[in-house]
């Protein structure tokens, strides 16, 4: 096992982007992010079409604490479904707002950030709000005109450039970072909450683009350039070209409110919480972040037989108090590991008697080994192969293929596979949105190991002229927007989905 220590006043960024729950200790936020969207200036009368998760929220506050009465709030079964409600809602000119994802939408709607809903319509906004701050970046095909900024979040404003021929017919990314920190999301996203690609955006058409921003941990006030980038997807950091966007004076971190409390003595230091992924998977590296008073404690894995495992540490210095995140490597065996403070004469708990070393927490490794061959979704999910019974198109005609795919590690979510099959301009002539198995077997009923025969029938369009096309595979979880990436051998993302070339239509 390797154990490194990385310190930087922007520890957290990383941390949050690979393992989002940090804080479990009752309240799941949901309620914040429904009063914060509900007091956004959204149009009278609208509609708001969520998913099963956002419904809740959102439900509560509209009928027990009297927010927004005037607002159709609602959830429905199925996506055909939500999308025949969304056109007939606009075409009956109501607005309408997404708090959950739709494909297909671009080229057919203008899209927009609303705080964290999606605004859906039949215009474009050619004008900048009078709330926003001015700017002039100029990027690769896009302007980034203006931006406003929240505690915890911010809002950019993109303009296409004119003439409208100068936009790049490759979709751009957003990436964005704190000073010369790592990107929040690694793998950049779509500008209005990750659904509007930019080669759909229309000449001189101004897209709102809301981010949270994660804020970092550091034991002092500073102030922190906000830099943003536009670059393909999955382009690697050092190869992102930043612009500073603004400086942001960042608090002092007071409380993390970590997930487990502690009151330990270890060497010259009093850790008083860590937070770290109960489970994880062989060979997958372990965030750990560790709060308290004095210098940082190296932290090392201790197995179920009591025998230390090696590590080498690089341990820097910070003043009082201390918040820092250590990355373990993992090792390859399933198994229940301690994570321990490994000092002579600890004190791990008020008053306790001294003894040589602390332990900080329990951790699972279970899972399975990637097969050869297989593409790695997140070390999550492998999909094995896929069948496709022609590669010959036919308009209007149904496509057979086959997903076979094994569960990596235990899920606690339902991803949604999305299946689609594009031509050389990436227009979509045929689309699948669904749980595996018809709906019927949810990822969070996988069990490590697990393999599962997926099949599925694609509807072709009746407009499918000769030419080559396609099939492009992935998933994504419905609360968040967020496509699992690709890992290559080295675990870094390089895509967000598969892609099959060579079907053609004669």
């Amino acid at each position: 096992i390797i154990l490194t220590i990385v310190m930087t006043p922007l520890l957290i960024t990383a941390v949050i982007d690979t393992w989002p729950q940090v804080d479990q200790s009752g309240d799941d936020g949901l309620v914040a992010w429904g009063e914060d969207v509900l007091q956004r200036p959204l149009l009278p009368n609208a509609a708001i079409l969520a998913d099963s998760e956002k419904i809740a929220p959102l439900y509560y506050l509209q009928q027990a604490e009297g927010m927004r009465p005037d607002l159709d709030i609602m959830v429905l079964p199925d996506e055909a479904t939500y999308r025949n409600e969304l056109d007939q809602r606009i075409a009956n000119g109501q607005a309408v707002y997404l708090a959950r994802f739709l494909p297909g939408l671009q080229g057919i709607y203008h899209l927009r950030s609303v705080g964290p809903l999606t605004e859906v319509s039949t215009t474009p906004m050619t004008t900048l709000p009078t709330t926003a701050v001015a700017t002039d970046l100029t990027y690769n095909h896009l302007d980034l005109i203006g931006y406003n900024l929240e505690p915890e979040a911010i809002t950019l404003y993109w303009q296409t450039p004119n003439p409208q021929s100068q936009i790049s017919n490759e979709p751009l990314y957003v990436y964005l970072r704190w000073q010369d920190g790592e990107p929040f999301i690694p793998t950049g996203q779509h500008p209005a909450n990750n659904s509007y690609p930019t080669n759909a955006f229309k000449e001189d058409e101004i897209v709102s683009d809301y981010h949270l921003l994660p804020q970092p941990i550091s034991p002092t006030a500073q102030t922190l350039a906000l830099q943003v980038a536009l670059a393909p997807g999955f382009t690697p950091a050092n190869a992102l070209e930043w612009q500073t966007l603004t400086m942001v004076d960042v608090s002092p971190t007071q409380d993390l409110d970590l997930q487990r409390p502690l009151r330990a003595q270890v060497g010259t230091s009093l850790l008083t919480g860590i937070d770290y992924p109960v489970q994880i998977r062989p060979q997958t590296p372990l965030p750990v972040i560790v709060s308290g008073y004095g210098d940082p404690v190296e932290i090392r894995l201790k197995n179920e037989d009591s025998r230390l495992i090696d590590a080498e540490s690089s341990i820097v210095n910070l003043q009082s108090p201390i918040f820092y995140t250590q990355e373990l490597e993992m090792v390859e065996g399933n198994g229940r590991y301690n994570l321990i403070a490994p000092y002579a004469n600890a004190q791990c708990g008020w008053l306790r008697q001294g003894i040589d070393g602390c332990v900080l927490g329990e951790i699972e490794i279970s899972g399975v080994p990637l097969p050869d061959g297989a593409v790695n979704f997140d070390d999550k999910i492998a999909l094995l192969n896929i069948d496709i019974s022609t590669t010959v198109l036919q308009p209007n005609d149904q496509l057979p293929l086959t997903l076979q795919w094994q569960g990596l590690a235990p899920l606690d979510q339902d991803y949604t596979i999305f299946i689609q099959i594009l031509d050389a301009n990436d227009r979509i002539v045929g689309q699948i949105d669904s749980w595996p198995l018809q709906g019927t077997f949810p990822t969070s009923q996988w069990t490590p190991g697990q393999t599962v025969t997926d099949p599925y029938t694609i509807q072709l369009s009746g407009d499918l002229p000769a030419g080559d096309y396609r099939l492009i595979v992935g998933w994504y979880l419905l609360a968040d927007l967020r496509r699992l990436p690709v890992l290559n051998e080295e675990g870094v993302p390089i895509d967000d989905k598969i892609v099959l070339p060579g079907l053609i239509a004669k």
